[in-house]
């Protein structure tokens, strides 16, 4: 079952603020759910597809840079908390 625009994009931040909101309270880094919650939603369960929501843009360096930017920070995250002792 695919979402159509409106749908996908809510779905997104949606399920964006629900990553956030269950970091914070079970103490994990929210970038670690945040990626595993847009894993579930695309190519586990097939909801949201990056070729309808962009269009011809999906394959650009737009969304990769954007992604690579948000594993970065997220890498920068994880070891801020888990610092070897």
């Amino acid at each position: 079952m695919e979402l159509g625009f409106t749908a996908g994009i809510a779905a997104i931040v949606l399920f964006g603020v629900l990553g956030q909101i269950l970091g914070r309270a079970t103490r994990i880094p929210s970038i670690i759910l945040v990626l595993m919650l847009g894993l579930l939603m695309g190519p586990v369960l097939g909801w949201v597809n990056p070729d309808a929501i962009l269009g011809e843009r999906s394959g650009s360096p737009s969304p990769t840079l954007c992604s690579t930017a948000l594993c970065a920070a997220g890498g920068s995250q994880v070891a801020a908390i888990w610092q070897p002792s």
